[in-house]
């Protein structure tokens, strides 16, 4: 008479499928670890940029072409680099003010690494210091 049940061998090779599926899954759950905090990093910096244009708009770049700010736990360098001014154009339609295109590159960074860079432009304009605009008095005297 035979006994019932499963000899060593079976055993074994049930064990070495299992433990295959087990591998498969383990490398599953760690593949989408990895994305879920892929995902959750690029929302975070798609809200640090929406952070950083806000800081931005408010620099003086007449005065100003570079610096940085500390948003959540992120550095945000920046440098912003004359392309276009309207002093150096043949014709200005404004004389009293200066208009000026931006190339402004970012960096930024967490705990040292480099986590994204960018280039954007921007446009900003100032009273110009050297124009001689007439005043209403001026007017009146000419």
């Amino acid at each position: 008479m035979r006994a019932k049940g499963f000899t060593l061998i079976e055993t074994l090779v049930a064990l070495i499928i299992l433990t295959g599926a087990f591998a498969v899954v383990w490398n599953w759950f760690g593949a989408s670890t990895i994305s879920t905090t892929k995902i959750e990093q690029a929302i975070k910096i798609n809200a640090i940029f929406d952070s950083f244009m806000e800081r931005f708009a408010l620099e003086p770049l007449n005065d100003k072409r570079s610096g940085s700010y500390r948003i959540e736990d992120y550095i945000v360098r920046w440098k912003a680099t004359p392309e276009k001014l309207s002093t150096e154009e043949p014709f200005r339609r404004q004389q009293s003010w200066v208009a000026v295109l931006f190339k402004v590159q970012v960096a930024i960074s967490n705990e040292e690494k480099t986590v994204a860079e960018f280039e954007t432009k921007y446009y900003a304009q100032w009273p110009d210091p050297n124009s001689k605009t007439l005043s209403y008095e001026d007017f009146l005297d000419a």
